[in-house]
């Protein structure tokens, strides 16, 4: 059997198609092991957008303060059902065991007449305003738990900002604090040897180790603190103690500029814990209220419908017998004229509650003032420190590097060198700390005027 010219065999064709399925299928795993993450490498560091989700996920504080809320909206819902009328449905059956002689009753002891159904309804029309300022003071505390949890998710997404900045704080700290430890241990070589060569005294060599470990004690503390920030945030984050949690570097300087006046105006308008001492007010005005209402009289309506299942009407040859089904409607007035002053004592009690609500409402005003005043100035002062210290950092690093350079020289002392290096780790920790304080306070601020530090959605009340 022959074959045209130009025409592949099928036994070539057939293998040309094995291996060009092999090469497809060798692709497609290359690509699904390129795309796949290698397990040796580190996880992605955490943003602080990404720290505060969790934290809020994981947050006992925050279900508590979601828990209280669920209990005040279920409270207010319930003061609604004293508007609507109860009803209640009753039914029974008597068993016929013993007669009052200790006889047993050997007959039907499921007597058909001793069956009997009721349905009663009650609508309490006017009771002196009372179930009215029961609905008012359930408003009221379900609106302070709702203010509680904003303010608990406020506190937990601050909390978590103070612990991802400290880790930055701490990272920067240790890199600045690192660099001067290598410069002291490069002094201290060198001090060596020019103390080996003659050229400086013994004194040289111990000023220069003393500052080498002092040096190495700062770096100690910094880790120190850095790690205290770590455990601080991996708590927020329900993760094991000392797990190595890396975030993004998220300290970039940004100049803002705010007005006090306004951020007051606002904070007041705003803040949780001025909307709660409202809300706490006009739940004690509420009670108040109701104290007052107890001394108004209650008008109450009443219905009730029976039905007994007999097979001759009860009472019947009886001079008034009774009908079969039986209902009534009774309409109700009371009035206590006298209770042993249980009332006024209420009343006054009340009162007093309302003071005391007024003067935390007006201690509420002064603390979040004072807030908002510390938050601003903060701000303002490190904002300016750190623009005033970053351009010293530079100055103080070329001032070391000119005092080393005469100090090999023979021409500077060692005094010179231990003080330039003391300016340059000192103006380097401020401008870092200052960095810090400068991205703190801006959250703070945000948070003292009662905006969410992130401008993450609130849960809705």
């Amino acid at each position: 059997m022959g074959f045209s010219p130009g025409r592949t065999p099928p036994s070539e064709s057939l293998s040309a198609g094995r291996g060009d399925s092999r090469m497809k299928n060798l692709a497609v795993l290359f690509l699904i092991a390129a795309a796949a993450p290698s397990s040796g490498q580190p996880p992605a560091p955490l943003s602080l957008k990404d720290c505060v989700r969790i934290a809020l996920e994981k947050s006992p504080d925050l279900a508590v303060a979601q828990g209280r809320l669920a209990q005040a909206s279920a409270e207010f819902y319930k003061s609604f059902s004293a508007f609507s009328p109860q009803g209640t449905f009753s039914a029974q059956q008597t068993q016929l065991g013993y007669d009052q002689f200790g006889n047993r009753n050997k007959g039907n002891r499921w007597e058909y007449g001793t069956r009997s159904a009721e349905v009663s309804a009650t609508w309490n029309v006017f009771n002196g305003f009372r179930d009215f300022d029961r609905w008012r003071a359930a408003r009221w505390d379900r609106a302070a738990a709702a203010e509680t949890l904003a303010e608990a998710r406020r506190r937990i997404v601050l909390d978590t900002i103070r612990a991802y900045f400290g880790i930055l704080l701490g990272d920067r700290s240790i890199e600045a604090q690192g660099e001067d430890l290598k410069s002291k241990q490069e002094h201290a070589g060198l001090s060596r040897a020019r103390f080996k060569a003659g050229v400086r005294s013994y004194s040289d060599v111990l000023n220069a180790q003393i500052q080498m470990k002092r040096s190495e004690i700062e770096l100690i503390r910094q880790e120190s603190a850095k790690a205290s920030a770590l455990h601080a945030l991996n708590i927020l984050l329900a993760r094991p103690l000392s797990e190595p949690t890396t975030v993004a570097d998220e300290l970039a300087f940004e100049p803002v500029r705010e007005d006090l006046t306004q951020n007051l105006k606002d904070a007041l308008a705003r803040r949780p814990e001025m909307l709660k001492a409202q809300d706490e007010l006009s739940s004690a005005q509420a009670g108040r209220d109701f104290a007052f209402h107890d001394l108004l009289p209650a008008l109450t309506v009443n219905g009730l419908y029976d039905y007994t299942v007999t097979g001759i009407p009860l009472g019947a040859g009886a001079a008034f017998p009774n009908r079969n089904p039986y209902w009534q409607v009774n309409l109700g007035l009371s009035f206590a004229f006298f209770d042993g002053g249980r009332r006024y004592q209420e009343i006054r009690r009340t009162g007093a509650g309302v003071r005391i609500a007024e003067q935390n409402l007006e201690k509420a005003r002064r603390t979040v003032s004072k807030e908002v005043s510390d938050a601003f100035l903060d701000l303002d002062k490190n904002q300016r420190i750190y623009e005033i210290s970053k351009t010293q950092a530079a100055a103080a690093k070329e001032d070391l590097n000119i005092v080393s350079e005469r100090y090999k020289n023979g021409a500077a002392s060692v005094l010179e060198v231990v003080d330039a290096q003391a300016n340059l780790l000192r103006v380097q920790l401020e401008a870092i700390q200052s960095l810090y304080n400068f991205h703190i306070a801006r959250f703070e601020l945000k948070r003292s005027v009662g905006l969410n530090p992130l401008g993450l959605p609130e849960e809705s009340r």
